[in-house]
């Protein structure tokens, strides 16, 4: 299976502690793999195309404390004909992870994360 991808971004440290990057992309691929519930695997299926923007976070304002958080918005379709439409099942098109970690690099650590995934067309 074929792809071909392109991305542009930037990233920046101007606030101490904090790195945060953005970035929009575009990747092809020449066959979609697609989640067949039923079998419970996946199987290949016609071309698509997504194309996105990403915006990562990442801030430790103390030597034991750090956040991150990441949002990313895509567009995914399908890029043949089809009288089934160009809408690619289960691809959500929008995407937030957070989280918190505490600890120091020996001892005792831990870390609360979440995710939500957007609407699946």
């Amino acid at each position: 299976m074929r792809a071909k991808g392109a991305e542009v971004g930037t990233r920046t440290t101007a606030i101490e502690g904090l790195e945060s990057s953005v970035a929009v992309f575009v990747l092809d691929y020449a066959s979609e793999l697609l989640f067949v519930g039923d079998a419970g695997t996946t199987e290949p299926s016609r071309p698509s195309r997504r194309v996105g923007i990403e915006w990562t976070n990442h801030y430790k304002p103390l030597p034991w404390l750090a956040f991150d958080l990441d949002v990313a918005a895509t567009r995914a379709r399908f890029t043949d004909i089809d009288p089934a439409g160009d809408r690619i099942p289960g691809a959500p098109a929008f995407v937030v992870s957070g989280g918190l970690v505490f600890g120091e690099k020996t001892g005792w650590f831990g870390a609360v994360k979440a995710r939500y995934f957007g609407r699946a067309r």
